[in-house]
């Protein structure tokens, strides 16, 4: 059994383009994918971005509070220190005097004096420690508000990513649409060469004729369809061998532009194309289908092989990846 050529061979209908478009369109899909796994990342850490922006707002909105009640216990502290300056400048002398007659001794008066210094003191430590409180509420508010800047900066920063990403995903989507434009059409110049209704199954090797002095393996694939189906070149090409073998029976051999030679076999009649040296387009009909040489008394058929310089190599494959492309 003959074994198919290396991958790096050309391959039917299309040379070595389309092993060329399907490295691209390998790559294509590649790169999408990374394209895509990145545009997930990117999405967590915005999302992400999000919810830690969300805490910052609400520990500014925090410190906010804060700060504010901290500036409203200042303002109210200045208030009272400042009417208690007042009263103290207008009434001190007098409640120094009074501080004075109603002390019975010296001490006595450097007490009630000494009280009325740490009261007023007292007032001044209370502004001072809310002075303090308020100074590092609004430290806060303003730490918490450079990242929130930082944050906003970083969610920009990431939704432009986002859109990079999305944009390159789009280039690549193109690219690989292209590709499988450009694939499709290099398989559309390989056309399956019986016309529908048909049948086939890959018999590529199985034995054939044996123990007769025919005893061969098959090197093609059978493909069954009506007596007279059409049968068309597959590519375009020249027709040549055109006549009656032993088994092929009524048979022709196509030599494909693409490097290949085609090998029509048990046809029941040729085509005005089908002659020797006649020159074909792909899709032209060449002959019909039938039963004749070593097929006689079988369901009518094509034997249908495909040949490289080294040899027979199975049809299977791409008579599938033909039909996929045309439909039946």
């Amino acid at each position: 059994m003959l074994t198919p050529p290396a991958a790096a061979q050309p391959q039917p209908g299309g040379g070595t383009r389309i092993g060329e478009l399907k490295e691209q369109e390998r790559q294509a899909r590649s790169g999408l994918a990374e394209a895509r796994r990145q545009l997930d990342a990117a999405v967590s850490e915005y999302e992400a971005a999000q919810s830690r922006m969300a805490e910052a707002a609400r520990r500014l909105r925090l410190a906010r509070e804060r700060s504010d009640a901290q500036w409203s216990a200042l303002a109210d502290a200045k208030t009272r220190l400042e009417l208690r300056a007042v009263s103290l400048h207008r009434e001190g002398r007098l409640k120094l005097l009074d501080a004075l007659l109603q002390s019975q001794t010296l001490s006595s008066f450097v007490r009630r004096a000494t009280y009325m210094a740490h009261v007023a003191g007292r007032d001044a430590e209370v502004v001072r420690r809310v002075e303090v409180r308020h100074a590092d509420a609004e430290a806060a508010r303003a730490a918490v508000r450079v990242e929130a800047e930082a944050l906003h900066a970083d969610l920009r920063a990431m939704s432009g990513r986002e859109a990079e990403i999305d944009r390159r995903m789009q280039d690549l989507s193109g690219r690989l649409e292209r590709v499988k434009s450009d694939i499709l059409a290099e398989q559309s110049k390989f056309r399956f060469p019986v016309k529908p209704p048909y049948s086939f199954t890959d018999t590529f090797g199985a034995p054939r004729m044996t123990g007769t002095e025919y005893e061969h393996l098959h090197e093609g694939q059978d493909i069954f369809a009506p007596m007279g189906a059409p049968v068309v070149a597959v590519v375009a090409g020249v027709v040549e061998n055109a006549g009656e073998a032993v088994l092929g029976g009524t048979k022709l051999w196509l030599r494909g532009d693409d490097g290949f030679r085609y090998y029509y076999a048990h046809l029941s009649a040729y085509a005005p194309a089908g002659s020797n040296g006649a020159r074909v387009d792909a899709g032209t009909e060449i002959g019909y289908v039938g039963d004749t040489g070593n097929a006689k008394g079988t369901p009518p058929h094509l034997h249908f092989e495909i040949h490289s310089a080294s040899g027979a190599i199975n049809p299977y494959a791409t008579l599938r990846a033909a039909e996929s492309a045309w439909g039946r």
